[in-house]
């Protein structure tokens, strides 16, 4: 099929993120007083009458989901409702041993609301929600642990969700990557989920359906269901969009049907018709009071909100930051942990060489080894930062005491000698460089001033230990005779 057809079509794309509430401030599922916990237990250790559907068991609210639910809605500038219900959604499914999950379908706690996916080039853009919704996470299967069968988890069946769900509003395949690391950069650090995709803790739920450029109705929805990373949603979005322009570009019906994602082959695969909501009886659950929030309840939450990411990344771009470093540091919670220790009490300045230093340089040596940021010292970045701005040591002497520290953690600072600025001294040593280099300074003199630089590494090479600044002066005079 020719590529250059795609062209006349565009992709329809909403979102169903579930988070689960574990791992920051919350120890136990939503409805049982159980341990919440994703971490290496053994199986069906952490489970409670309710999570395993026992007749008689009844569920308890955990009141410090709602709270976790009410702050992220809060940060997603979501409007928080004062009253909200508890509904079941039945469905017979192994991991849900009771046969019904509560749920809020039609009074969820959030309405509206929105996720910042910021580009250098468009800061401010969003992707609009539709609502957040608390509900409980089923257990976990297991296909490949026996042989003949699949075995089922329960540990984490009860964990608090919550459901956050777009607007049919994503158009653009590669907003998906920007919004699923937005969102998880906005819960790590409002402190509700450690987001850990691979464990589960974050998983998107993809629907997409395909219309010809200019067409306002929708196309029949597909939904892809548990992905869980970022980079597999991007790739399962642009298989599934060439497969339904394939599809009708063919006279195909496109099947309104759930698939899943094969990350090997890197194409979705048909699991079975897409049900309505109506098939799943959702019905009100008479066990759980309606949960009721006041004003001054969302107030104190909302004070408690800490600086989000997108405040942050424009604090650093007026620090003088460079957009592309701001938000890598801004977004990603672990970065922004380290720079700040790295630049307390740190000039603007000092703030942009730092955030060169660490993305430039020593996250170049990290890619090389099996380290963490963690593992170097953030003073060792800090003295090299400060020696720097004085002009105590050359940038290329930079790069060789921060591979010393990296290597041998080494404090910089024990290593800087302190730099000659005795002007005699340097202007002797430029005298002697600059004469054995005519050619050169008759190009200079002609107008190639780019070979300022030359002469002063030439310098420099000589007296290592030569403040650069001088030298550059020096050198400079010099020329002018």
């Amino acid at each position: 099929m020719n590529k250059n057809e795609y062209k006349g079509y565009e992709a329809v794309m909403g979102l169903e993120i579930h988070v689960q509430v574990v791992g920051c401030d919350c120890n136990s599922k939503a409805f049982s007083p159980t341990r919440a916990t994703n971490d290496e237990d053994r199986p069906n250790w952490n489970i409670d009458t309710l999570d395993l559907g026992l007749p008689g068991s009844l569920p308890r609210f955990n009141e410090k989901v709602a709270e976790l639910a009410t702050r992220t809605g809060l940060a997603l500038n979501c409007e928080i409702q004062n009253l909200s219900l508890f509904d079941d959604k039945n469905y017979q499914y192994p991991d849900l041993p009771c046969g019904r999950q509560i749920t809020q379908q039609y009074y969820p706690i959030a309405k509206g609301g929105q996720v910042p996916i910021p580009t250098e080039e468009s800061p401010d853009r969003y992707i609009a929600l539709d609502h957040i919704h608390i509900e409980q996470d089923a257990g976990k299967s297991n296909h490949d642990v026996l042989p003949d069968c699949s075995a089922i988890d329960y540990n984490r069946a009860g964990i608090g969700l919550l459901e956050i769900v777009t607007q049919p509003c994503v158009h653009d395949i590669a907003d998906l990557n920007i919004f699923l690391k937005s969102l998880r950069a906005i819960l790590r650090t409002i402190n509700v989920s450690n987001c850990d995709m691979e464990k589960g803790e974050m998983r998107a739920d993809l629907s997409l359906s395909v219309r010809k450029i200019g067409v306002k109705t929708l196309g029949t929805r597909v939904e892809i269901k548990n992905l869980n990373s970022i980079n597999g949603a991007q790739k399962a979005a642009k298989h599934e969009f060439a497969r339904q322009v394939d599809a009708i570009l063919a006279g195909k019906k496109i099947l309104q049907e759930t698939r899943g994602f094969d990350p090997k082959s890197q194409t979705t695969f048909a699991m079975r018709l897409k049900e309505d909501a109506n098939e799943y009886l959702y019905i009100p659950d008479y066990n759980l009071p309606p949960l009721e929030l006041t004003d001054e309840y969302i107030q104190h939450q909302k004070h408690l909100l800490p600086k989000l990411p997108k405040e942050i990344c424009t604090e650093l771009i007026g620090k003088g930051l460079s957009w592309s470093n701001a938000y890598l540091i801004a977004y990603e919670q672990e970065y922004l942990a380290y720079f700040t220790q790295v630049t307390a009490d740190m000039t603007n300045a000092q703030t942009n060489t730092a955030a060169k230093l660490m993305i430039g340089d020593l996250f170049g040596l990290l890619k090389e080894t099996t380290r963490d940021l963690q593992s170097f010292n953030p003073k060792h970045l800090q003295e090299l930062t400060i020696a720097l701005d004085k002009s105590e040591i050359s940038s290329k002497i930079a790069k060789e005491l921060l591979l010393l520290a990296f290597e041998q953690d080494i404090s910089p600072k024990s290593q800087i000698v302190e730099q000659v600025s005795d002007v005699n001294a340097i202007a002797t040593c430029v005298d002697q460089v600059l004469l054995k280099y005519p050619d050169e300074i008759a190009r200079y003199k002609s107008g190639k001033t780019n070979l300022l630089g030359f002469f002063v590494g030439n310098v420099m090479k000589e007296m290592r230990n030569a403040n650069p600044n001088v030298v550059g002066t020096i050198v400079q005079d010099k020329l002018k005779d």
